[in-house]
């Protein structure tokens, strides 16, 4: 996939890639969010999210799902990570869809398209289950929290072996 038809969180040229399948209605994601966002802070040069999100039939999801996802791809195409991750963020916190405002009019067209593109990488990918963690095109060792990344970011952008 292309940088224009998928979502970077962080720095795109960080050593540290991860690609993250995340669904806003799962619980466990929530609590992957507010990783994600630590380690943004923490280490915003370093890492490279490649956000992922996961559902299925892209035409048969819930209409209130897929303007959900709509919207959060059109925050990201017409106002850039920041105001991603802010929306995320109000969405863990409420589950409420006024939060989740776009300040143009919704990207429907680019929005599908980078929905559709996931879609079809998770299907090949055989990924159906968030959240899923990928570092560096390996998956996040079962035996790891996703809360343990935080120990390992350092090492991992250092590693020459690993990059």
């Amino acid at each position: 996939m292309n940088s224009e038809d998928t979502i970077i969180l962080g720095s795109y040229d960080a050593p540290v890639k991860i690609i993250m399948i995340t669904n806003p209605y799962c619980g466990y994601c929530e609590k992957t969010h507010w990783i994600m966002e630590e380690l943004l802070k923490k280490h915003h040069e370093k890492i490279c999210f490649n956000l992922h999100f996961n559902y299925f039939e892209y035409e048969n999801i819930n209409p209130e799902s897929k303007l959900l996802h709509q919207r959060l791809v059109s925050i990201y195409i017409d106002q850039g990570q920041e105001a991603l991750i802010e929306a995320l963020a109000n969405w863990f916190t409420s589950k409420d869809m006024k939060q989740i405002k776009v300040l143009k009019s919704l990207n429907e067209e680019k929005a599908n398209k980078i929905l559709e593109n996931q879609l079809q990488w998770n299907k090949s990918n055989h990924i159906s289950y968030t959240p899923t963690i990928i570092i560096n095109g390996y998956f996040l060792p079962r035996q790891y929290e996703r809360s343990d990344l935080k120990y390992f970011i350092d090492d991992l952008s250092e590693d020459e072996d690993f990059n």
